[in-house]
Order: C-alpha cells, then sequence, then structure tokens
C-alpha cells in the first residue's frame, strides 16, 4: 500500500512537472479589439439650387447615407451664388451660418460647389472634397 502511494505522488508529481510550460511575454500575439464603439462622420454638402452638378452630389452623399445609417450625419450647406434667390425660385435656404461657413472654407467664390467636407478632416492634403 505505502508502494502504491509513493508511486501515485510520483506519478503525479511528474505528471505536473511535464504538463507545464512558463509562458514568455508577449502574452497575446494578435490582441482582441473590445471597442465597440462605432464612429459617426459629419459629411457637409456644399450645395445651392442652381448647380448643376449639385442634385448628382447629393444624390451621392444620400446613397452613403442609406450605405451606413447609424454613422453618417448628413448636413447641406446652402451658401454663394449658385444659392440665392431669383424670381422664379424666392425661397431663401441661407443663413449666416451657412453664409460664414462657405466663406470660411472658401467654397462658393474659391472651389465651387458641389464640394464636401468630411469630419473637417484632411484628405490627401485636401480639406474640401470636391464630388468628383
Amino acid at each position: 500500500m505505502k508502494t502504491i502511494k509513493i508511486l501515485s505522488i510520483l506519478y503525479l508529481g511528474l505528471l505536473l512537472t511535464i504538463s507545464c510550460d512558463t509562458v514568455q511575454p508577449p502574452y497575446e500575439e494578435n490582441p482582441v479589439v473590445t471597442d465597440s464603439t462605432a464612429k459617426v462622420v459629419l459629411l457637409e454638402e456644399y450645395t445651392g439650387f442652381r448647380c448643376g452638378n449639385c442634385p448628382a452630389a447629393g444624390e451621392i452623399a444620400h446613397q452613403i447615407k442609406e450605405k451606413y445609417p447609424n454613422n453618417v450625419i448628413l448636413l447641406a450647406i446652402h451658401a454663394g451664388s449658385l444659392a440665392m434667390p431669383t424670381p422664379t425660385h424666392k425661397y431663401d435656404f441661407r443663413s449666416k451660418v451657412m453664409n460664414e461657413l462657405e466663406a470660411y472654407f472658401n467654397i462658393g467664390w474659391g472651389l465651387g460647389t458641389p464640394n464636401g467636407l468630411v469630419d473637417r478632416t484632411p484628405y490627401n492634403g485636401n480639406l474640401v472634397l470636391p464630388s468628383a
């Protein structure tokens, strides 16, 4: 009986000795990303109702919104000469803030419409991104 106990202890000790490995850092080769928050971006579209290319740019903006409904906020900025009312189109969608933004980013008389900004973050060195 004593021999069985000794052999059992030796067997258990041997089993523990050969079954354990020392794990060296780094402990995870591919860490698991646990951030489940989704990025929401602001898409500013500079437009005017007399702009010939603006409807197509607006359609592209809406397609982006449809593809990423919870991640895109669309903002149409009606400003500049192509947003001014005419005798046949009397509605004025411009505002003081929109005109200030248009002037600040040099859209109307500088870059023209349609143009846009994504989170007001430069892409390839350009802050204002043309629609085409």
